[in-house]
């Protein structure tokens, strides 16, 4: 759950085309759960993990709604910029909340 904190932070750093997050959904985990990882990757560049092919069909649905969610936004990615509606992130906060502003707002 603290990869929130990283995957907020990580345009404090970096501009949002070259950063990459791991998507890293796992058979044993809710779905809940592996949405997020998929979630914190999408305004950013994304990498999938091994074991794709163990997931259940319903998991695996899920990781490629989200695929298809990033393929629609990737080209606006570039052209965004970063911004924190609750203030910068911190590695314990309970809500983290990261957007980028594009001119299609």
């Amino acid at each position: 759950m603290r990869y929130a904190a990283i995957a907020g932070a990580v345009p404090t750093a970096v501009t949002a085309e070259p950063s990459a997050t791991w998507a890293y959904p796992q058979r044993e985990w809710s779905d809940e759960i592996n949405a997020l990882t998929v979630l914190y990757g999408l305004l950013g560049r994304m990498y999938l993990s091994w074991g794709l092919d163990e997931l259940e069909d319903i998991q695996l649905d899920l990781v490629c709604c989200g695929m298809r969610v990033w393929k629609g936004i990737r080209v606006d990615i570039g052209k965004g910029l970063p911004y924190w509606p609750l203030g910068l992130p911190a590695w314990h906060d309970g809500r983290i909340l990261f957007g980028m502003s594009t001119s299609k707002q």
